[in-house]
Order: C-alpha cells, then sequence, then structure tokens
C-alpha cells in the first residue's frame, strides 16, 4: 500500500481538472449574480448580501441594507436582514444556492495536525486557473489521517513561491 499524497502547495495541468474549476468559476459567478439580483429586489440598493460557504456549497446568509426591507416579513440578523421562515421569500433566498463540482484528484476536506494549543483546521481547497495551470495552496500543511483522503495522480507538488507567483499575476 502506497503512502497516501498530500500537498501544502499543488499544481496540475490535467485537461479535465481545468474545465472542472472553470464551471465552478462560472458557477459562482451566476450565484453571485441572482443573489445581488434577489438583494437589490428587497432593498439593498447596490445588491450587496452576506455570503456564506463552506465545502464547496455557497448560499445567501442575509442582504446588506440598513433598513428593514417592506416585502414581507424580515429579522435583523446580526449581519443585514434575513426573511422568516414563513415569509414564502425564506424559500426563494434559500434556492439561491450553488455546489461545486468535486475537482478530479481533489479532497474535498483536509485536515492539518494540532498545534501547541491543540487547535487543528479543517481546510476546503479551493484551487484556481492561471496560464493553464490550476494551482492550489492549503493555509496549513494537510496530516495523513483516518478523514483525509489522498491527492490524485492529476496532481503534483510545486513550491510555494509558484504558486505565489500565479496567485499574485492574478490579484493585480
Amino acid at each position: 500500500m502506497s503512502a497516501p499524497r498530500l500537498f501544502q502547495f499543488a499544481k496540475s495541468t490535467d485537461p479535465a481538472v481545468i474545465a472542472t474549476i472553470e464551471r465552478n468559476r462560472q458557477g459562482r459567478y451566476d450565484w453571485q449574480k441572482r443573489a445581488c439580483a434577489f438583494a437589490t429586489a428587497h432593498g439593498a440598493k447596490d445588491g450587496s448580501f452576506y455570503p456564506t460557504s463552506f465545502g464547496g456549497r455557497w448560499d445567501v446568509l442575509a442582504i446588506n441594507t440598513k433598513d428593514e426591507p417592506t416585502t414581507g416579513r424580515w429579522k435583523r440578523m446580526r449581519r443585514g436582514w434575513a426573511p422568516y421562515r414563513n415569509n414564502p421569500l425564506a424559500k426563494e433566498m434559500d434556492a439561491i444556492r450553488f455546489t461545486c463540482e468535486p475537482v478530479p484528484g481533489l479532497p474535498s476536506l483536509l485536515h492539518s495536525a494540532e498545534d501547541p494549543d491543540w487547535r487543528h483546521y479543517v481546510m476546503t481547497p479551493t484551487p484556481f486557473v492561471h496560464d493553464g495551470v490550476a494551482w492550489l495552496g492549503l493555509s496549513h500543511a494537510p496530516v495523513d489521517s483516518d478523514r483525509n483522503e489522498s491527492f490524485g495522480p492529476q496532481w503534483v507538488e510545486c513550491l510555494a513561491s509558484e504558486y505565489h507567483a500565479a496567485r499574485e499575476a492574478i490579484t493585480q
């Protein structure tokens, strides 16, 4: 039995990996447009809202407006406004959701080792594409445990400097 492959920085040129990441990027963009339209329709003048995400699923937590929306009953959240469950708009807002496709060869969740304060971190890998290469960087090194999956053969380890150069290129 071979040891699991776990990387803190990785890259892939596999066409299926890149296509999946691009579909997920487009899906998140479409989800954001729907969420902004919903927020605007219910009083957020600039279409702003509070998202929530974990493990590749994106939802709308609340809309961002100072004044209470006038479309049904809403409750003040710590951040923004959300419709009460008995408001039909609650179902409409709940339907504004996007779930990412699993990226080939990439675990959906990874765990770090415990630090000296007994904390460990659960990481949801979020790769991006730059110049035809998929890149992945994790905030902590994952550890082999019964909870971790390993990376597939589509991914190879890369230097942190390579990852950071690609990240910097897309954020400028």
